[in-house]
This record gives structure tokens, C-alpha cells and sequence, in this order.
């Protein structure tokens, strides 16, 4: 997750939008990864690698930290050894236009084969699981700010991780949500029916 954090103002419009953007990074040009903004006059914008946009404020994004990776690599396991991923993949902070006004960097989400053929073309896909890894210092206003926004763009199944209380919360929307701890089985139903893995095998040593 990552922390909001306002900057000051360039405006412009998107060609898509033509939504007043507004924010200023320390004189440098804005970016979505690989992704840019259209043209205005002679340069191209783009969102910082470490922020994500919305609604036209750049919110500084902190992502997963080191002690964290093993959650990922846990969660990959299992996708291969469901066989899903043949069928897609298990990315990391992948740049997701939820709409003309909101890019978030999910910390995992799964895109299918196809999703990642039309992402390659430049088109906007938005994924049915994300899985955000809570830290210390997010506000929980902004966590639940964040899933309510996936949910409105389509995406079908939220995971929420909390490392330090080893507790998981398994949206399958904003009214219907499980608490998992211990041997708690989490599940991607329905979106990757068989991806499912308890609270304890994910923090296991």
C-alpha cells in the first residue's frame, strides 16, 4: 500500500479524459512505468515509479518492503503448483488504470494470458485478484479507500495481509469479507478456484 501524500500543481489534460491534472514532482516529468501520458506541445508526462495517481493528486507509494517478498514468493508457489499459470500470471506493482482518473499499483495481481497480450498493445486491463500486503504505517481510511475503488473498477476478489498480526481479509466484495488467521483457508474463489492456502501455511517458517 502506499501513503498519500499531495504535491503541488501542473495542470494538463489527458486526451482520454481531458481531466485537469494536478501535481508537481521536484521539476521531473511524470510517468506510468513504460506507460506516458500524451503529448503536450513538445513533452510527454509521466507518473513517477513510486507514485500512483488519483483523481489528480500523485499519492507516494512505498510498495512491498524486503521482509515482505516471502508473501509473494509463497502465493507464486502455489500458482504454479495449481497449474494456473498457464492460464496467467501473479504480477508485482503493476501500473492499473482503474479509470481515466485512478492508476494504482496492487502489490500482487493476477492478469490472465489475454489481459497481458492487450496490456502489451497499450490497452487498459484491470485484474479480478489483488492482493495488497499491509504495512505498519498505512491509515486504514486509505485501505478501505483502496478497495472500494477496486471493487467499483471490477475487480472480483481482494486479499488484505497483515504481516505482524499474521491475519488475512478475503474480499469477494466491500459487504462480504472473511477474517483468516491460523489455519483460516484463504480462497481466490472465484476468480482461481483452486487457489487456496491457509493463514498459517503463508507464515510458516
Amino acid at each position: 500500500m502506499g501513503l498519500e501524500v499531495k504535491r503541488k500543481i501542473h495542470s494538463y489534460d489527458t486526451d482520454s479524459t481531458k481531466h485537469r491534472f494536478v501535481a508537481q514532482h521536484t521539476g521531473r516529468t511524470f510517468g506510468l512505468g513504460a506507460k506516458r501520458w500524451p503529448k503536450r506541445g513538445s513533452q510527454r508526462r509521466t507518473v513517477p515509479a513510486r507514485y500512483e495517481w488519483n483523481d489528480g493528486e500523485l499519492i507516494q507509494f512505498t510498495g512491498m518492503k524486503k521482509k515482505q517478498l516471502f508473501i509473494f514468493d509463497v502465493l507464486n508457489q502455489l500458482f504454479f503448483e495449481k497449474g494456473y499459470i498457464k492460464q496467467g500470471a501473479l504480477v508485482l506493482e503493476q501500473d492499473t488504470m482503474l479509470s481515466g482518473l485512478q492508476m494504482r499499483r496492487p502489490n500482487i495481481a493476477y492478469f490472465t494470458r489475454e489481459q497481458i497480450k492487450q496490456d502489451r498493445k497499450g490497452e487498459d486491463v484491470i485484474p479480478e485478484f489483488v492482493i495488497e500486503v499491509i504495512s505498519t504505517n498505512d491509515q486504514i481510511n486509505l485501505v478501505e479507500k483502496k478497495i472500494t475503488e477496486y471493487f467499483k473498477a471490477g475487480v472480483k476478489v481482494v486479499w488484505t495481509i497483515i504481516p505482524e498480526e499474521q491475519v488475512i481479509y478475503v474480499y469477494t466484495s466491500r459487504r462480504d469479507v472473511k477474517v483468516c488467521i491460523e489455519n483460516d483457508i484463504c480462497s481466490a474463489k472465484p476468480v482461481l478456484p483452486d487457489f487456496e492456502i491457509s493463514v498459517a501455511a503463508i507464515f510458516g517458517e
